[in-house]
């Protein structure tokens, strides 16, 4: 048996696996464009195998390949490891004639490697990162012209590893910043509860008409935004995928009128109506806490933007049925200022800040309708809104259901009284 060579290692190894790994492409799905890529060089060379291959520290692992079935082979036998010592392409007319690869496996065996070509895919910082490469099971030679196909095309594959590296140091940043907004929260929680426990003191003590308006004004700001303190930290959770989530049955009757209970006091003081259509022996597969979460902040939503005397409608039936699964719609329905189409194209970005708001004060970060989004995806569900100017909002929710229903129906009822102090 003919000894196989070790091929050399780069000078600046170190830093070019870093580089290489920087592009986060290893062990990832197919991506269309380098595929297509393979295609068009074994079309327009007229080679049976075409490859991208990036060369790890200890294998060449195909990130695109045609006519080969392996996805990775060890570094030791790669053609790879010698293309990348320099930047110009690498030819190896007759592989059975090169005492580096005379006695590979991979020529003496399938694929029976006879003709190489590959260009170094070089990334901007210079770093030599793997090749695009052609071979064919017979001794070949190729064109001037040839050669600059070559070249140009590993310019391309170099293009598209590029968008991986972009895409992935995008999701790193925003989980960064998703940790930050977290942690930051955290540390807001301790003074903002001192400020509500304040407050509270304040009003047991009886304190003059003045006094007590400014303490509950107090109260009432620190509530508002330790709730979005709240929101924040949950967001934050569920974009690190740190929010765990429990999926059981739900009754939707009684969620529904949870949710109500707690955004009753809200809508007494600004004078909105809530009515219900309350489902019977409706069940749903849902995270408990998180359908709550989800319905208060939609009828909160509701209710700040309806004006005194308007109306706030919740509903609930089964809409949808795709084969065995069935799927529950939910329905918030307002009577209030509407969303500009702007706006409504918008919702689901947490940084987003409607225009049309009655009052500054009612303008929302966004917040609580991307959470919603975000929980509701994690249940298996999602929200869907419409909305026209001054003629209100509809918000429908969609829950996969957790268990066939006979004789489900719907009753029309009065919201629940709360329980005040």
């Amino acid at each position: 048996m003919t000894a196989i060579p070790s091929p050399p290692v780069p000078a600046d190894e170190s830093a070019r696996l870093e580089a290489l790994h920087s592009f986060c492409a290893l062990d990832t799905p197919d991506d269309p464009r380098l595929d297509h890529l393979v295609q068009l060089a074994t079309r327009l060379l007229d080679c049976p195998i075409a490859l991208v291959s990036l060369l790890d520290s200890d294998r060449q692992w195909f990130k695109a390949k045609i006519g080969l079935d392996v996805t990775e082979t060890p570094r030791r036998i790669a053609f790879c490891a010698y293309a990348i010592l320099d930047d110009d392409i690498m030819i190896v007319e007759d592989a059975l004639l090169d005492p580096r690869f005379a006695g590979n496996p991979l020529v003496t065996d399938a694929p029976h490697i006879r003709f190489y070509a590959g260009a170094p895919l070089i990334s901007e910082t210079g770093f030599r990162l793997g090749t695009l490469c052609v071979i064919d099971q017979k001794p070949r030679q190729f064109s001037e012209a040839q050669l600059n196909l070559l070249k140009e095309l590993a310019q391309l594959a170099v293009d598209a590893l590029d968008l991986h590296r972009i895409i992935a140091q995008t999701r790193q940043d925003n989980l960064a910043r998703t940790r930050f907004l977290s942690s930051l929260s955290h540390e807001l929680r301790t003074p903002l509860n001192a400020i509500m426990g304040f407050s509270e003191m304040i009003l047991l003590q009886l304190p003059s008409d003045r006094i007590a308006d400014y303490a509950r004004a107090i109260h009432q700001g620190g509530t508002g935004l330790l709730q979005l303190v709240d929101d924040i930290l949950d967001y934050g959770q569920i974009e690190a995928g740190e929010r765990p989530m429990t999926l059981e049955a739900v009754d939707l009757d009684s969620a529904i009128l949870a949710a109500v209970r707690q955004v009753r006091p809200l809508a007494d003081r600004r004078q909105v109506h809530l009515k219900l259509m309350l489902p019977t022996l409706l069940t749903v597969q849902a995270d408990k806490s998180a359908l709550n979460q989800v319905l208060v902040h939609l009828l909160e939503n509701a209710v700040k933007f309806t004006r005194a005397g308007g109306n706030v409608r919740v509903a609930a039936q089964v809409a949808e049925t795709w084969g065995d699964d069935e799927w529950v719609h939910v329905t918030v329905t307002d009577t209030g200022i509407g969303i500009e189409p702007q706006t409504l194209a918008r919702l689901g970005d947490p940084f987003l800040r409607p225009e049309n708001a009655m009052t500054s004060s009612e303008r929302g970060a966004g917040l609580g309708i991307a959470l919603s989004r975000r929980l509701l995806q994690a249940m298996g569900g999602s929200v869907a809104f419409s909305s026209k100017p001054d003629h209100g909002t509809k918000v429908t929710l969609r829950l996969p259901l957790a268990k066939p229903t006979s004789g489900a129906s719907l009753r029309p009822q009065s919201a629940p009284d709360t329980p005040r102090a």
